[in-house]
């Protein structure tokens, strides 16, 4: 695939000399394409990361509510709960 664009910012080259730098090349198209396959692996870790993070969060949250459901149980319905985990 050919990408080709031009930004007459000076920023956008030094950014660009930055990452031929970071990727050890002198060629600007293998430090973009490098730099676009780790934007990539990246994308995907986050996406991963914030499935794990909503799935702590839920349980969390369960656990929060049991604890507010222990505190305001008396003893009786605490041990009949008890025992019925065992069942």
């Amino acid at each position: 695939m050919l990408i080709k664009f031009n930004s007459p910012d000076p920023l956008f080259e030094q950014k660009v000399e930055l990452l031929k730098l970071q990727f050890r090349t002198g060629a600007a198209s293998k430090a973009v394409r490098k730099a676009v396959e780790n934007y990539y692996n990246l994308d995907r870790k986050v996406e991963l990361y914030e499935g794990q993070i909503d799935s702590m969060q839920a349980e969390i949250d369960r656990l929060r509510f049991l604890i507010e459901i222990n505190k305001e149980s008396s003893i009786s319905t605490k041990i009949a709960h008890l025992r019925s985990l065992r069942a």
